[in-house]
């Protein structure tokens, strides 16, 4: 039907890329980038390079290869799985019709917080503590435990039950 995209989901995904690729590039994203771009000395390479601090942790964010510094929409931007022209005619005006007043410098830790806090409808505090708790989880059974003795706690059996039991401990602390 659409060339190599056999169904609708498949060309939806395609469209969503191509504007995202766009976005790459678009004007206000840039020009934003370099209202607030400033020269220091890289900590660990002792070099000057630009650098742009995070709208959320403030902590200045070096450019360069790899950046982990990101634009995040003040709106959210979303998506749209199915092809439905309403609602990619609203997801391309979300995503590039914005002036550098609806975008903000942040760094890719506190983009990845946000994000899942607008995923997950939960505020950016449970957001933040939740990924926290992914991180943690992500590590060895071994270690977590090791890690929850460590801290006065006794380890659940499973990674789900420690995952609940590590939310009351932050939640309490």
């Amino acid at each position: 039907m659409y060339g190599w995209c056999k169904t609708d989901k498949q060309f939806a995904n395609w469209l969503q890329k191509a504007l995202r690729r766009a976005w790459s590039k678009h004007p206000a994203k840039l020009a934003l980038i370099e209202k607030q771009r400033y020269q220091r000395r890289n900590t660990h390479t002792g070099r000057m390079c630009f650098h742009i601090d995070c709208a959320k942790c403030n902590k200045p964010i070096p450019l360069g290869k790899g950046d982990t510094i990101e634009c995040n929409h003040k709106e959210v931007v979303g998506g749209f799985s199915e092809l439905d022209v309403e609602k990619f005619k609203e997801f391309a005006v979300r995503l590039l019709m914005v002036s550098e007043n609806d975008l903000e410098m942040v760094c890719k830790k506190c983009h990845e917080v946000i994000t899942y806090m607008e995923r997950s409808g939960m505020t950016l505090e449970e957001a933040e503590l939740e990924k926290k708790i992914i991180k943690f989880c992500q590590q060895p059974a071994k270690v977590q435990k090791e890690k929850m003795i460590k801290h006065g706690l006794v380890p659940a059996s499973s990674v789900a039950k420690r995952r609940i039991q590590l939310r009351e401990y932050f939640r309490n602390k």
